[in-house]
């Protein structure tokens, strides 16, 4: 008797699919690779197991210049590569990562952020720099995030840096209320990075509110569990 599928007309072959493995330790991959000698099984289970071989794409064997010719891989895979090695290595790799970032403005974001959790002397102002390089358009927006993402990550270094970056922009644009509109406007962009959307009843609140309570909502937001925690009355 014939397989079922073999009689079905609308019975189709699956697509092929291959299995690409791409290493970036600091040490040579030196591992089979084939899946089955991986798994943790009895030899009797073998014959009833998924089994297949894999090629390895190991970063560290191919020079930099060779990584690739497209800017947008190029960048993907130098920070890759240099995320797991020494830190003098990692900053010595630096600018010719932010050179294919030129090339690929799109990875901006997300390669400063894998950078900032894996390249150990990365710091503010060298994040700054190749921002405004690369995207000066979007450098507070940009500096704003990566602020909130190293304050996640334990590194209250980082802490004043929205602040400040609030205080440069109200200077920059001569707002009318100087300071204060600067800080308002600082901490609507917190709020929105933190919480999403802000209701119009705390944007009024912002508005209205004296430079001092701006300040204190302001550290607030590092610590809030809720909008409401923001703008409440106890100390």
């Amino acid at each position: 008797m014939r397989p079922a599928g073999r009689t079905n007309k609308k019975w189709r072959k699956l697509p092929a699919i291959l299995a690409l493995l791409v290493y970036n330790g600091a040490h040579r991959w030196c591992i089979p690779n084939e899946f089955l000698a991986l798994v943790d099984a009895d030899e009797a289970l073998y014959p009833w197991l998924l089994n297949f071989r894999f090629p390895v794409v190991d970063l560290g064997l191919i020079p930099d210049r060779k990584l690739s010719k497209n800017a947008q891989l190029r960048a993907g895979l130098s920070a890759l590569k240099y995320g797991t090695r020494d830190p003098e290595s990692q900053m010595a790799a630096l600018d010719q990562i932010l050179d294919a970032l030129v090339e690929a403005p799109q990875l901006l974001l997300p390669v400063l952020l894998y950078l900032l959790t894996t390249f150990h002397y990365l710091n503010e102002e060298q994040v700054r720099q190749a921002v405004h390089r690369i995207k000066p358009e979007e450098e507070y927006d940009m500096m704003s995030q990566f602020a909130r993402e190293i304050i996640s990550k334990a590194k209250p270094e980082w802490v004043q840096l929205v602040r400040q970056e609030g205080e440069q922009i109200g200077e920059q644009r001569g707002e009318q209320r100087g300071e204060q509109k600067g800080e308002a406007k600082m901490l609507t962009r917190q709020l929105q990075l933190r919480f999403g959307s802000v209701p119009d009843w705390a944007s009024e609140k912002i508005a209205k509110a004296e430079l001092s309570s701006l300040e204190v909502w302001s550290l607030r937001i590092f610590d809030a569990k809720s909008l409401e925690d923001i703008f409440s009355d106890k100390p």
